[in-house]
């Protein structure tokens, strides 16, 4: 009887969502550790991805903020490096936590409707502080934001790569495939481990 139903399951479902899921734990570190990481998924991650395209969203994330901050404090935030201003901003609006820089501000909360919108931007998933785990879907791209004070930030990606369990579809002509694409489990992430060495910054 357990062997009927197993092979039920097996012509019936994808192989790849059966035996590695649709989701994927993925392992965080930093150099030092202690690093405030944020991970956003679409649509900021492919941009934020694309160096040369990173400003499109630091532009978008000061303008949604715009309406509530003063001239001086959008400047302090324009005058950010992309991963610091993704992590603190990433942070503020996930976590309902003011950076540093604003802090003094008249506003101290984000409205609900800009706090919403700048979720839906940056795609966030995680925030956290490294050494971290994360349980990711599959099937997209991620990107890993990492940001310490007294050093650089960094941003590293997260990338789909074929499964190839999803070839047991075969046993099932092939009829798990739309399942397994469905879910993302025909592809697995990589990096598994995300390792993140934080530059020091000059003194001075």
């Amino acid at each position: 009887m357990r062997h009927a139903l197993a092979l039920t399951l097996l012509l019936t479902s994808g192989c790849a969502s059966i035996f590695t899921g649709s989701k994927q734990r993925i392992t965080i570190e930093t150099d030092p550790p202690g690093a405030l990481i944020v991970v956003v998924g679409t649509p900021a991650a492919p941009i934020l991805l694309a160096l040369d395209k990173g400003d499109r969203v630091a532009q978008k994330i000061v303008g949604l903020l715009s309406p509530v901050l003063s001239e001086g404090a959008r400047q302090r935030l324009a005058g950010l490096a992309l991963p610091e201003l993704i992590a603190k901003v990433g942070a503020w609006a996930r976590l309902d936590q003011v950076p540093p820089e604003l802090v003094g501000e008249a506003t101290t909360r984000i409205p609900g409707e800009i706090r919403g919108a700048l979720l839906d931007v940056l795609g966030i998933k995680e925030v956290g502080v490294s050494p971290m785990k994360v349980k990711l879907r599959k099937g997209r791209d991620y990107a890993v934001i990492a940001y310490h004070e007294g050093y650089g930030g960094r941003i590293a990606g997260i990338h789909p790569k074929f499964n190839w369990v999803t070839l047991l579809n075969v046993f099932n002509a092939f009829l798990g495939v739309p399942i397994d694409a469905l879910t993302g489990a025909w592809f697995n992430l990589s990096p598994g481990t995300v390792r993140l060495t934080l530059p020091p910054r000059a003194a001075g």
